[in-house]
């Protein structure tokens, strides 16, 4: 769901996956968190925001601040043509 610029998505978080909206609570949102539980190592909720995972509070938050870092070097560089992505 995020390129890779930086090596520090990869290293600390992993492959981030996107589930698509569903009403907050539903049971619809829940089956697509399930679907799509294995596909990444944290999950972009459209609309609602991250899920990622931690084996402390300060991993977890960590963890979220690289994905935020992340998605604005992306955001920054998503129309520079000559912006490298880090090969997977």
């Amino acid at each position: 769901m995020i390129p890779v610029y930086t090596p520090h998505l990869g290293m600390k978080l992993g492959k981030v996956a996107l589930v698509p909206y569903a009403k907050p609570g539903s049971q619809e949102l829940f089956a697509q968190v399930e679907e799509r539980i294995n596909r990444g190592d944290a999950l972009l909720l459209a609309n609602h925001g991250a899920v990622v995972p931690g084996r402390s509070v300060m991993e977890a938050f960590y963890n979220i601040e690289e994905l935020e870092d992340s998605a604005r070097v992306y955001w920054m560089l998503r129309n520079v043509p000559e912006a490298k992505r880090i090969k997977e």
